[in-house]
């Protein structure tokens, strides 16, 4: 029932030959010597003078410790196997299971190099199937082997080795020494998948070790592992006023990308957005394009701007998908269109230096540049230096007089307006017309407003008495005079004409009846009411000499 197996003494310790091994009692003389001992029955052991034994399990726990006596220790294996001490004199009984392998040491010398190679490792299943989602991080373990050798040292120690024979390879390892097998590489773009392996469990035994293996299926999941991505935010486009509509040339495209494999990285698009705007612009899911429905019109279109809200959206479960905007403005390049063909303004000559006169006004119909700015002729003398103009707002203001005594009343020049900002540099022009009226500023000028004459009587009809002397600086009818009798002494003695002034005595003068006379005529002009002055003329008739009467006395 006891056997030795492997036996080499120390250096020191003489030959103990098996014979010697009778009825299980091993003799006092094995000082530093090394026993592989194999047995299926109880085994009693006579350690005469030997100061420490110990006993090492398959696993390498201690079985039992003789201190100058004997140990008992219960079976290997129990669950709570705790070592008794109990007084047995010299001999030790351990009671060991069928198939154990103790290995007996002294001096606390362990030494493995003795010993048999009875076991090859066994795997605590014979194959095993496991699914695996395609998005664990390299270094993840997915799957432990685990087998047991129950040889002792090295011909215990077991080493774990993978063979692939189907599917992607390189995706996982095996550790060598725990059998974790262990994400080796990222895995996201993978398709779903089954990969079989064959884990392979070597001892250490040598020269020839002994080895068990085990199947191995690890079964891909494919996960929908990455949303689509748009290249942008969002896309911004510019249509072009003019551009004639096109069912295959297009005016945008978005593009979006899903790096995952398969139906989880193919996409489908939608519009979310801006489906109100398909009679002008419309989006093809089919190939992500925008085509122009209507020529672009910036002048009648009702909005410049069009904004479209674009999903894009895989075939996995469940599906993920990623959203953009697109933004389509209208560019016009044409100039900005004025609200009048022809501005016009009558004002008068003593219209007020820094009074508006008038205000034109352009528009520009475009998305981004609608703000307009106006600018003047600007030829030095011109008409229209005597004017301001806001560029801003487009209000020209009186810089310079504009009366009528210059000789000028009408003032024409252009006024320009274009799109500020705007990359075209067309320019709109619109003629200006000012025209001054003349103000009747003044009353007419008389040189001698009272004048004084003596006449004789007995005056031819129609004699000519003055003609009055009058200016207007203003032109026109308001610098025209004309002159009015007001009043007299006598009605019809004196007259004069509307238009010369010409003051003449119709009337035969008689100083027997009266001497003085007073008329008043107002010199007028023709306006609307007339400004006038009024001239006094001041007459005194005296006896004509020619006619007077001489008496002799004889």
């Amino acid at each position: 029932d006891l056997l030795l197996s492997n036996f080499t003494p120390s250096a020191t310790a003489a030959a103990f030959p098996s014979s010697v091994l009778t009825a299980g009692v091993v003799p006092a003389s094995f000082d530093g010597s090394q026993y592989f001992v194999r047995s299926s029955t109880a085994i009693n052991l006579t350690a005469i003078g030997v100061s420490v034994v110990q006993m090492v399990g398959q696993t390498g726990q201690v079985l039992s410790l003789l201190h100058s006596g004997p140990l008992a220790v219960l079976p290997p294996g129990t669950p709570t196997a705790t070592p008794s001490f109990s007084a047995f004199g010299s001999t030790a009984t351990v009671q060991l299971p069928s198939g154990f392998a103790p290995l007996f040491t002294f001096d606390n010398t362990l030494r493995s190099d003795y010993c048999v190679n009875n076991y090859a490792p066994a795997f605590t299943s014979a194959s095993a199937a496991i699914v695996v989602d395609n998005n664990l991080t390299v270094g993840t373990t997915v799957y432990v082997a685990r087998a047991v050798d129950y040889d002792l040292g090295a011909n215990g120690q077991i080493r774990f080795s993978l063979t692939q024979s189907q599917g992607p390879t390189g995706l996982f390892v095996i550790d060598a020494n725990t059998g974790a097998v262990m994400v080796a590489q990222v895995m996201t773009l993978q398709l779903a998948a089954t990969l079989l392996f064959t884990v392979t469990g070597t001892d250490g035994a040598l020269p020839t070790p002994k080895s068990g293996s085990m199947s191995l299926a690890i079964t891909l999941n494919d996960v929908n592992n990455h949303a689509p991505l748009f290249t942008r935010a969002q896309y911004e486009f510019t249509l072009i006023d003019k551009t004639p509509a096109s069912a295959t040339t297009a005016v945008g495209r978005v593009v979006a990308n899903d790096p995952d494999p398969g139906l989880a990285g193919t996409l489908e698009f939608s519009l979310l957005q801006g489906q109100q705007y398909s009679a002008y612009v419309r989006f093809d899911n089919t190939t992500q394009n925008f085509y122009l429905v209507q020529t672009v019109d910036a002048n009648t279109w009702p909005t410049l701007f069009f904004v479209f809200s674009v999903q894009a959206m895989d075939f996995s479960i469940p599906r993920r998908s990623a959203t953009t905007t697109v933004v389509f403005s209208v560019f016009n390049p044409a100039p900005p269109i004025f609200s009048q063909a022809l501005y016009t303004r009558t004002i008068p000559e003593t219209f007020s230096v820094g009074r508006p006169v008038l205000t034109v006004t352009a528009t520009h119909r475009d998305a981004n540049f609608t703000q307009v700015a106006y600018f003047m002729d600007s030829i030095a003398g011109s008409d229209a230096s005597f004017f301001i103009l806001d560029a801003a707002l487009g209000t020209l203001t009186l810089l310079r007089p504009v009366n009528l005594k210059t000789g000028k009343n009408t003032y024409s020049f252009n006024v320009h307006a274009f799109a500020v900002g705007s990359p075209s540099a067309i320019d709109a022009a619109v003629p200006v017309v000012i025209t001054t009226t003349d103000v009747n500023e003044f009353a007419p000028i008389v040189a001698q407003p009272v004048q004084y004459f003596t006449l004789y009587d007995r005056n031819e009809p129609d004699a000519f008495l003055t003609t009055i002397e009058v200016s207007d600086p203003d032109f026109g009818p308001l610098g025209t005079v004309v002159f009015v009798l007001i009043n007299q002494t006598v009605d019809g003695t004196f007259a004069v004409d509307y238009s010369t002034g010409v003051v003449t005595i119709p009337a035969v003068l008689d100083s027997t009846e009266i001497t003085d006379y007073v008329v008043y005529i107002s010199a007028q002009d023709m306006g609307t009411p007339p400004l006038a002055t009024v001239v006094t003329l001041h007459v005194t008739v005296t006896l004509n000499p020619r006619f007077t009467t001489t008496t002799t006395t004889t």
